[in-house]
């Protein structure tokens, strides 16, 4: 099922590349940020969905589930914190690094949480 994934989310880049390049005749660097938001969906929103983990997720043996029920991501849900991931990354970070960082534990977002397997789902 992972490099069924991956394999998606290497056309959907190329895909993306191609459609960018013809459509609008511009810079390589729309064609490899197209790609980039193509592979990071794929990643943080169809996987999630498809089975519970992203590439990085799946490497450390952690899963995402529903806060609620410890059941499958819903695709909202999963595009909530993926949409939340990229405005915590364009707002949030630069202002904690200017202020000086935080201490705080990371919170997941959407309704999702993350958990390792031995941890129980409820």
């Amino acid at each position: 099922m992972l490099s069924f994934a991956s394999g998606l989310a290497a056309g959907l880049v190329y895909f993306m590349s191609q459609v960018t390049s013809m459509a609008i005749p511009g810079p390589v660097w729309a064609s490899v940020l197209a790609g980039g938001v193509a592979v990071s969906f794929v990643n943080h929103v169809v996987l999630v969905v498809m089975v519970r983990a992203s590439t990085g997720k799946a490497l450390v043996g952690t899963s995402v589930v529903r806060s609620s029920d410890g059941g499958r991501p819903r695709l909202h849900q999963a595009l909530g914190r993926w949409l939340g991931g990229f405005l915590f990354g364009l707002i949030v970070v630069p202002l904690a690094f200017a202020l000086g960082g935080s201490e705080a534990e990371p919170q997941d977002f959407a309704g999702l949480r993350i958990i390792h397997p031995s941890t129980s789902r409820a």
